[in-house]
């Protein structure tokens, strides 16, 4: 399941930044900085759960790989989002 969530995870994060790159940088750095801290903290979680497994739930995992399954999810809606608006101001001009 944890790879399941890195996969799209990855995934809603090249299409964010393929959408955004033509845009102003500040908001390309702020992507990749907030996709680099989430991702960043949940493998921690999971790289030390899996050389010290604990004996009861691992809460604070549980919600870094649902947090990451968040941000992909809201990640794929801004990029339908902003390449629905580039295509429709693109199709306005022509």
């Amino acid at each position: 399941m944890a790879i399941l969530i890195y996969v799209l995870f990855i995934a809603s994060f090249l299409s964010v930044v393929k959408v955004i790159k033509k845009g102003p940088r500040i908001g390309l750095y702020a992507v990749i900085l907030t996709y680099l801290a989430i991702g960043g903290w949940a493998s921690f979680l999971l790289i030390s759960e899996y050389l010290n497994p604990s004996i009861d739930a691992n809460i604070g995992l549980g919600i870094s790989l649902l947090l990451m399954l968040m941000m992909s999810i809201a990640g794929f809606i801004l990029a339908i989002i902003i390449a629905a608006a580039l295509y429709i101001m693109k199709s306005n001009r022509a």
